[in-house]
């Protein structure tokens, strides 16, 4: 049996954050704009916005380093995957102006990957999330929209609708939203 995820989800995971870091620490900002026309390396001012968030994440968790805080502020548009978006370093990824107006589309049924992984205790604030797709056996098959794994991370004001999680096996996957192992 395929799952898919057709809800408004809201979900907090850990200990409670702000969206955008807190501290004292200075702030390091990518851009990234859908619509932008002159994207150049390394997207760290909004007339330089990278077109895709893959991109910048990738970016500031190149340069991440523990006495900085690391945003990739995203503006509004409709982002169509190719990729899954791997979050491995406790960065915050936003939104300019939220879920209703910023949009991350895993490509499902033209392409079989998942939006966003998540493995670090990180931010991921402001998107619609869907058509993401989790495929194959455990852990393979968990988190078609995100799939947060060994970590406290918030995901905070994000629709996640329309994803799928399956196996190879039996079809039946885990948290075709969202999944937290």
């Amino acid at each position: 049996m395929l799952r898919r995820s057709i809800a408004f989800c809201l979900v907090l995971l850990g200990v409670t954050a702000l969206a955008m870091p807190a501290s004292a620490a200075p702030t390091n900002t990518y851009y990234v704009d859908a619509n932008g026309l002159t994207p150049q390396f390394p997207y760290d001012a909004p007339e330089k916005a990278a077109t895709g968030i893959v991109e910048a994440v990738t970016e500031a968790q190149a340069n991440w380093n523990p006495d900085t805080n690391f945003v990739v502020l995203v503006a509004n548009g409709t982002y169509h995957l190719t990729n899954t978006i791997t979050i491995t370093k406790p960065i915050t990824v936003v939104s300019v102006n939220g879920r209703d107006a910023t949009f991350v589309d895993g490509g499902y049924p033209a392409r079989t990957n998942r939006c966003f992984y998540i493995s670090a205790n990180a931010v991921l604030n402001g998107f619609t999330i869907s058509n993401g797709y989790a495929f194959g056996p455990p852990p393979a098959n968990r988190g078609g929209g995100i799939y947060a794994y060994a970590c406290t991370a918030l995901v905070q004001n994000c629709n996640i609708v329309g994803n799928r999680a399956a196996t190879n096996t039996s079809g039946n996957g885990c948290g075709a939203g969202m999944a937290m192992t």
